[in-house]
């Protein structure tokens, strides 16, 4: 549940990927790292997620920039990328 008491809504990769502003690829590439929650609710041979949109605040809030970036940060992300 989220912070007033209603359950976080579930969204398709698509409208996961179109909430954060990034392609299904790159989503699809977050979750299969762990890095982004998300439930399977396919059968093993197609994969269909969901995510809580509540886990998709929370991923973006552990992202969140203030400030500057540091030079070694943007080299990091680059070699991610």
């Amino acid at each position: 549940m989220t912070r007033t008491g209603q359950k976080s809504k579930l969204l398709s990769t698509q409208e996961a990927a179109s909430y954060l502003g990034v392609t299904k690829d790159y989503l699809r590439r977050q979750i299969r790292e762990g890095s982004i929650p998300s439930y399977n609710i396919g059968k093993e041979t197609r994969k269909t997620y969901r995510i809580k949109e509540s886990d998709l605040d929370a991923w973006m809030n552990e992202r969140k920039v203030v400030g500057r970036v540091s030079d070694e940060k943007v080299k990091q992300w680059r070699k991610r990328s």
